[in-house]
């Protein structure tokens, strides 16, 4: 439950950093932490996790996924 809360707060510290137009580095940084320690609490491999959850355009869903990080 603590992880989960340290996470929450990280995203919030995160929304503040975006509305204050500030650095958001270290608020990112805290977000990724902060996920792969629960998910190594709960025996999550992140190396799983991350290829289903990048979107994939239409036009290549029948090519090799390759991880894009660049904004949709």
């Amino acid at each position: 439950k603590q992880q989960l809360l340290r996470l929450i707060g990280a995203v919030g510290r995160l929304a503040d950093a975006i509305e204050r137009e500030e650095e958001m580095g270290t608020a990112l940084g805290d977000i990724l932490y902060n996920t792969m320690a629960l998910a190594n609490t709960y025996g999550i491999d992140m190396e799983d996790c991350v290829p289903a959850a990048v979107p994939v355009p239409p036009q290549e869903k029948k090519a090799a996924r390759n991880l894009d990080f660049r904004p949709l």
